[in-house]
């Protein structure tokens, strides 16, 4: 339970290459049991006559969007995050503010303390 909870809050590019590559070899592998005739030749190109089955383009595809979808889950959390980080409103989000040496200690302490209490940044 431990590693999805450090996949919801914060997400590996490592991990979300690997768990998505395993799922689409799992969509291939369950495609080829369920599909036969003219479905498995337009999905999986199965009887190919360019390539050895499992290695065709198509079934290659299908890993590169698996993969892609785990890399806009990172990227969602990511913002997630990021997003909860702006609320906290740690800098000056005006024009006309030019941060000095003298405003850096104040907002180093807030920014160590975890910024407001009650507020949580792995959402």
């Amino acid at each position: 339970m431990a590693g999805l909870n450090t996949l919801w809050a914060k997400s590996k590019r490592s991990h979300t290459i690997t768990l998505p590559a395993l799922a689409g070899v799992v969509f291939i592998a369950f495609l080829s049991l369920v599909l036969s005739g003219r479905a498995a030749i337009l999905v999986l190109d199965k009887p190919s006559q360019h390539f050895v089955y499992p290695f065709t383009i198509q079934n290659f595809m299908h890993i590169v969007f698996f993969v892609g979808l785990g890399d806009l889950f990172v990227r969602w959390r990511i913002a997630t995050r990021e997003k909860n980080f702006l609320r906290l409103h740690y800098l000056p989000e005006d024009d006309q503010s030019v941060l000095v040496t003298q405003d850096l200690g104040p907002i180093r302490k807030r920014v160590a303390g975890g910024g407001r209490p009650g507020n949580d940044l792995a959402c």
